[in-house]
């Protein structure tokens, strides 16, 4: 019986060691968020710009600036620019996207210079709130953010990143839920690494999609391009951030450091999505934002000049950061949500179990929650360990944590922790494991509940247009699937071309087809449904004609209108005479004898036939005193 005690004892003690680590680990968690923990922060930052210029004996500087666009500026809701001043004289000025510094360096020239700037910022928790949902695609997008969907420089796209933001979207309809599916998958399938600094920078976002691996700009691109693939403008925000890291500390020597996250357009409001901080729909307090844009800013202060004779000297350009927190009030208690647990707590070795999570967004716009599970190496976990709940307002989900109990050793009782944890929650859930207890096979587990789908019924958006073209005209259409899931094999056809084309959720594509026509009927064919539509082509034609005679002359003047380069006219008169002119506007004389004479025009498309224009003129017999006028002119052209 002693023995048995012991055994029973010894085995709790080495439970209590383990529920101590993943006690120590889940404080350790508390403790990295502290800073980020606060509604409220305001910080110091010291800005120390430095920069060397040298000169020749016989310089000239007409004139000489230096911008520096580290800024913190007030934005609505989030931040509050309290108080700023610099060492030195300066003019506030505006870019496109954020406001920046400008100092008159021209007498400032030494080797070594340096501005020192002081900046009181009031940062609060950036959480926009969404409280309906916002359809998906959303079908027309103002024209002042039609911008933040097209891609440049890092922010690039291709087949395979369009193909899986696709995929991602298929059969949802809600906007901010994409925007957090779309954010999850890339923070699982892309690797945060600092050695990509110093290896290369500035990938662009297929380079990151490719090499599945990146720092938070370049992950940012990469969801940036994901959610313009889909037709939703997103934008890039830079600043700074607080970390405690300590890979990040080593690399830039603060807890603070540059940053960037994303902003998602939903409806008209401008969401924060930070994949590095796991902070979907909102950023904490320790987010100081220095600019909002199209796509990152690569240099945060630039020196321009004119004149002869001086230059920067090289690498001596810099900017150094200091942030200290003077003040920081409201920690975060109650997030929003209200967390339940559950599941069978007595269980036999080999067996499986769960815990179920049942969460209740008790906020009425919507929240994303993520849930950690952290267990003892022993247990298998048949799911993910951390997970993400996204909520719509007041709505309550449930997540299950499966798992599976190894092979024990008879004769004990083991007790197995499991922390659920997140940044504000913390619970503790304690399985008793031994023979008699209850036995759970694995198709006994509760089935994790797939959210079902919802698909658009959008009809597919065309517009087509035609142009004169040889030996064929072209129809070019430009049409989209303003749909939440994938069309296959449409077919379009003109006359006499047609093609079959696939769509991704919300893509659209131009394609050319061709008519030998200039009245053409366009056939659409997808899902069991016929759309038709009538294509006119503007036929070559004239604008103006003019055919008269005067005494033995005949005057030809016109002009063709729908005019392109291989378009011509031909002048026939009777069947004698004939011209082909290659111009759009002509003016032409013919001196002719006494007669009757059929003048045709006819525009040509190669041998074609376009337009025709004919005119029957009647030259009459020259007068005794006309004849001798005649003669006499021309004799006077001969000699002169």
């Amino acid at each position: 019986m002693n023995s048995n005690k012991n055994k029973i004892c010894s085995k709790l003690i080495n439970i209590i060691g383990l529920i101590f680590i993943i006690a120590t680990l889940s404080q350790s968690y508390a403790i990295n968020e502290d800073i980020n923990s606060y509604e409220y922060l305001q910080v110091e930052i010291e800005n120390i710009i430095t920069y060397g210029i040298t000169t020749e004996k016989e310089h000239y500087i007409e004139s000489l600036t230096l911008n520096s666009f580290f800024f913190p500026a007030s934005y609505e809701n989030s931040q509050a620019l309290n108080s700023f001043e610099s060492t030195e004289t300066y003019i506030l000025k505006n870019s496109e996207t954020t406001p920046y510094i400008q100092y008159d360096i021209k007498n400032n020239i030494d080797n070594i210079n340096t501005i020192q700037n002081s900046f009181k910022v009031q940062s609060t928790i950036d959480k926009p709130q969404i409280k309906s949902k916002i359809l998906f695609p959303q079908i027309n997008i103002d024209e002042n953010y039609e911008n933040f969907t097209t891609f440049s420089g890092l922010i690039d796209t291709n087949e395979v990143i369009r193909a899986q933001a696709s995929k991602l979207a298929e059969g949802e309809d809600d906007t901010y839920i994409i925007a957090s599916k779309i954010a999850k998958w890339i923070q699982e399938d892309i690797t945060y690494d600092l050695s990509t600094i110093t290896a290369n920078p500035n990938q662009k976002s297929s380079d990151v999609f490719k090499s599945k691996v990146g720092v938070c700009k370049e992950i940012t691109h990469l969801y940036i391009s994901m959610m313009r693939s889909l037709g939703i403008p997103a934008q890039v925000v830079t600043g700074y951030a607080y970390t405690n890291s300590q890979e990040v500390i080593d690399l830039v020597g603060s807890n603070w450091g540059g940053h960037a996250w994303a902003e998602v357009l939903i409806g008209d409001t401008w969401v924060p999505f930070d994949l590095t901080y796991n902070q979907y729909g909102y950023v904490d307090a320790s987010h100081i934002v220095l600019d909002k844009s199209k796509e990152i800013r690569l240099q945060s202060t630039t020196i321009e000049g004119r004149g002869r004779n001086f230059e920067i000297v090289p690498n001596s350009l810099s900017n150094k950061n200091s942030f200290i927190v003077v003040d920081k009030k409201e920690r975060i208690i109650n997030p929003g949500f209200s967390i339940e647990i559950e599941g069978p707590q007595e269980l036999a070795p080999n067996s499986y179990g769960h815990i179920k999570v049942r969460v209740e967004n008790t906020q009425d716009y919507y929240q994303n929650i993520f849930l950690n599970l952290a267990k003892v190496p022993e247990i298998e976990l048949l799911d993910l360990s951390e997970q993400m709940v996204i909520l719509k307002p007041e709505e309550t989900k449930e997540i299950l944590f499966r798992y599976k109990i190894p092979e024990l050793e008879s004769g004990y009782v083991y007790s197995f922790p499991f922390n659920i944890y997140n940044q504000f929650f913390e619970e503790e859930y304690i399985v008793s494991v031994q023979e008699n207890n209850e036995f759970l096979e694995e198709h006994s587990l509760p089935e994790v509940i797939v959210s079902q789908k919802t698909f658009s019924e959008n009809g597919l958006q065309f517009s087509c247009s035609g142009e004169v073209s040889y030996p064929k005209n072209k129809i070019l259409c430009t049409l989209k699937n303003p749909n939440n899931y994938e069309l296959y094999n449409v077919d379009i056809c003109s006359d006499t071309s047609c093609q079959k084309i696939d769509f991704k959720v919300n893509e659209q594509k131009t394609i050319e087809l061709e008519t030998i026509n200039f009245e053409s009927e366009l056939e659409i064919i997808y899902n069991n449904k016929i759309e038709t539509t009538t294509i006119s082509i503007p036929k070559p034609s004239f604008s103006f004609t003019n055919i008269s005679t005067k005494k033995q002359n005949i005057y030809i003047e016109y002009e063709i209108e729908n005019n392109y380069e291989p378009l011509s006219s031909k002048i026939t008169i009777n069947s004698s005479l004939s011209e082909n002119i290659d111009s759009k506007k002509v003016s032409k004389e013919y001196n002719l004898e006494s007669g009757t004479y059929n003048i045709t025009i006819e525009i040509l498309n190669q041998d074609s036939i376009l337009e025709t224009y004919s005119k029957t003129l009647i030259i009459k017999e020259l007068t005794l005193f006309e004849k001798i006028e005649k003669f006499f002119v021309n004799i006077f052209n001969l000699f002169f």
